[in-house]
C-alpha cells in the first residue's frame, strides 16, 4: 500500500479518477456498500484514537454516528461518479418515506428483488424487522428537515408514502415540502409520492362524495403536499391509488392517467408498490397524476 494510501484520509481513501476505492489495507473494493465500509473504517480508526486519548461524552457520540451517516451517503454520491452512473440507468439508490407503513415496507421488498440499493427512512427502525439486514436504515423525523436533507443526499430518486391520517398538523405537506428542498439541495430530480384517488373521483357518486367529506382535512393536507410540487423543478409523479387492501398482487390492476369509471374501486397495496417502482424506474408521466385501481 502506498504511503498516500497510509496518510491519505478520505480523500486519499477514495482513489482519485480511478473507478474503484481501496480499504485500509489495500484491498480494491468496488460496491456502494464496500466504498460506504471504507468510509466507516476510516472514520472508526480515527474515532479509537480520539477516544483513547480524550474522553468522549455520549453528546460527542452523537456527533460521530451523524458524521457516519452523512459521509455514508455522500460515499454513494461519489461512487455514481466513479462508474459514470446516470439516474434512472440499471441499480437505482431510492429513500423511501414512509417505509414502515404497509405500503412503504412493500416498496422496500420489490425495491431489493429488483436489485436497487433502497433506503428506509424512519422514527423507529425496530418497525422495519426482517428488512433492515436487506435496507439502509436512516433514523430520523421525517419534519426534521436535517435528518430528510441526510436521508436524500446520495439519490437517485425518492418515493413519500406517508398520511396525515390520525395527526392534527398537515404532516404530508410538511414531510413533502423537507423531501422537495432537501431533492433540490442534493440534486435529486426524481420524486414520486403517494396520493389519493379520493381526492378526484367521481363514482360511485354518492360514495365518491361521503369520502371527501370524511377526509376533507386529509386530503387538504394532500392537496397542499401536490402544491408545493407543481412549484418545483423536480421531475415528479403523484401515484393516486383508489382504496387500499392487503390482498396479493395481480396481474390485471389498472394504471392510467384517465378516470377510473367502473370498479372495482380497490387496488392491493402490493399493486401500488409496484407502480410506484415502476414509475421511477421508467421516467415516464413527469409532472403527471396517475390512478391506479384494482
Amino acid at each position: 500500500m502506498g504511503e498516500d494510501a497510509q496518510r491519505g484520509g478520505i480523500a486519499g481513501t477514495l482513489c482519485g479518477r480511478q473507478r474503484f476505492a481501496r480499504n485500509l489495507h489495500g484491498q480494491v473494493v468496488r460496491a456502494p456498500q464496500e466504498i460506504a465500509g471504507v468510509v466507516r473504517q476510516w472514520l472508526g480508526a480515527r474515532i479509537a484514537r480520539v477516544h483513547r486519548r480524550f474522553t468522549i461524552s455520549a453528546g460527542d457520540v452523537k456527533v460521530w454516528q451523524l458524521i457516519v451517516t452523512t459521509i455514508d451517503s455522500y460515499a454513494h454520491c461519489i461512487y455514481r461518479r466513479l462508474r459514470g452512473r446516470t439516474n434512472g440507468v440499471g441499480v437505482m439508490r431510492i429513500v423511501v418515506f414512509g417505509a414502515t407503513g404497509k405500503t412503504g415496507r412493500l416498496v422496500l421488498s420489490k425495491g431489493v428483488e429488483r436489485k436497487h440499493e433502497m433506503v428506509a427512512f424512519a422514527r423507529t427502525p425496530a418497525s422495519l424487522d426482517g428488512l433492515r439486514d436487506r435496507v439502509t436504515v436512516v433514523e430520523g423525523d421525517g419534519t426534521d428537515a436535517g435528518a430528510v436533507g441526510r436521508a436524500v443526499v446520495g439519490a437517485d430518486a425518492v418515493i413519500v408514502s406517508v398520511t396525515s391520517r390520525g395527526s392534527s398538523e398537515p404532516v404530508v405537506a410538511q414531510i413533502t415540502g423537507n423531501v422537495v428542498d432537501a431533492a433540490v439541495a442534493c440534486g435529486v430530480d426524481r420524486l414520486v409520492i403517494v396520493g389519493a384517488y379520493g381526492m378526484v373521483a367521481s363514482r360511485p357518486v354518492v360514495i365518491a362524495s361521503v369520502v371527501r367529506t370524511i377526509f376533507a382535512k386529509t386530503f387538504a393536507d394532500q392537496a397542499e403536499a401536490e402544491e408545493l410540487l407543481l412549484a418545483s423543478t423536480l421531475d415528479w409523479t403523484v401515484v393516486r391509488p383508489t382504496r387500499l387492501t392487503d390482498g396479493a398482487p395481480s396481474s390485471t390492476f389498472r394504471s392510467s392517467i384517465d378516470p377510473i369509471m367502473r370498479g372495482p374501486f380497490s387496488v392491493s397495496r402490493s399493486d401500488v408498490a409496484a407502480v410506484l417502482l415502476d414509475v421511477v424506474e421508467s421516467h415516464d408521466h413527469r409532472g403527471a397524476y396517475i390512478n391506479v385501481s384494482g
